[in-house]
């Protein structure tokens, strides 16, 4: 059997509303691709649905039930299986469009050996069918095989997200990312840890994932944004410790320019949510995440407050609190999963 494009890890809880939809949009090239299934301990008909898959479809959908254990461990347990030449994660309530699903398929049997990350427009949909799609063209050359430093730079709203991106599986392995069990928003720190390992990347200026945004309970509604405070602490801390970032602004410009909007952005919603959690431990991890990058990370805490859009978060007193609140307010007329 000859290797499989990509892999695709579609990790499931409680979804079986929604699954169909997902695994039916990838199936379309099953020729091409596998498909990992992770039931992540679900207690509604997801498990059926997992196994009708893998029995229908053997020689591409491989179906794993594991205990409850978060997103981050569903994408560690098919990244452990993968054998594709990509990787990529579709969340159970998203899918793929076709035509550019069909576009990256093509681009890879022509330099998918040349390629180590690959850029890709998405489109997010409402309950109510709104749709905004988000475009990468004015940071990177469209069609075009680029090295990391080719990377021009990002605006405020423009940030890559696991919808956006697909990673090769080799360069994975290389950085050795493992994910943290039932934290949400990991998703930032697997983008983040793996991009210094890509040397090559190319964007395909298409339409290619479909993010459902607006449904009860997600984690990006702002109300579990706040409830998740710990969750936004966490992956700031893991990612301000990954490595030093500073050690590519010579190096590599265009690398370090990803890097440091990334970094940036993610502090930014680690202060902004552990403040407007608003309980006592909220406002503790706030002022402990302010003091860890201060004392332990004192350049990256200089270009945080005094270079960079996150030192309007990082105010302290009722001015502070309503600048924070503004910032907020403001952001989300822009990117409003952020």
């Amino acid at each position: 059997m000859s290797e499989k494009l990509i892999s695709f890890c579609v990790p499931c809880y409680n979804a079986e509303k929604d699954m169909r939809k997902c695994l039916d949009s990838l199936l379309t090239q099953k020729d091409k691709v596998e498909i990992i299934i992770i039931d992540d301990g679900s207690k509604d008909s997801t498990p059926q649905i997992v196994d009708e898959y893998a029995a229908k479809y053997p020689e591409c959908v491989i179906g794993v039930h594991q205990p409850n254990g978060g997103h981050g461990a569903g994408i560690n347990k098919a990244l452990s299986l993968a054998t594709g030449k990509f990787f990529k994660v579709v969340d159970s309530d998203d899918w793929v469009d076709q035509n550019g699903y069909a576009e990256v398929l093509k681009r890879i049997e022509i330099d998918g050996d040349k390629i180590d990350l690959f850029i890709m427009n998405y489109a997010y949909f409402y309950v109510d069918s709104v749709k905004k799609i988000i475009k990468f063209n004015s940071v990177f050359k469209s069609n075009k095989l680029l090295k990391r430093n080719n990377v021009k730079r990002f605006m405020a709203w423009e940030y890559l997200t696991l919808h956006s991106v697909m990673y090769k599986r080799e360069v994975l392995k290389r950085s050795n990312v493992t994910l943290p069990e039932h934290t949400f928003y990991e998703d930032n720190y697997f983008i983040y840890a793996s991009l210094p390992y890509v040397n090559t990347l190319y964007y395909i200026p298409m339409t290619f994932y479909m993010y459902f945004i607006g449904r009860a309970g997600q984690s990006v509604g702002i109300e579990q944004m706040k409830k998740r405070f710990k969750d936004h602490y966490l992956i700031a801390h893991l990612m301000n410790n990954e490595y030093d970032i500073f050690q590519y602004k010579k190096t590599n410009k265009g690398l370090y320019r990803t890097l440091m909007h990334h970094l940036i952005l993610i502090n930014s919603i680690g202060f902004i949510y552990t403040r407007l959690n608003g309980t006592k431990e909220g406002i503790e991890a706030y002022h402990n995440l302010k003091k860890e990058v201060k004392t332990e990370h004192p350049r990256l805490y200089k270009k945080l407050k005094y270079f960079s859009m996150c030192g309007f978060v990082m105010c302290d007193g009722k001015f502070g609190t309503w600048l924070m609140k503004f910032s907020l307010w403001f952001a989300r007329r822009v990117v409003p999963f952020c």
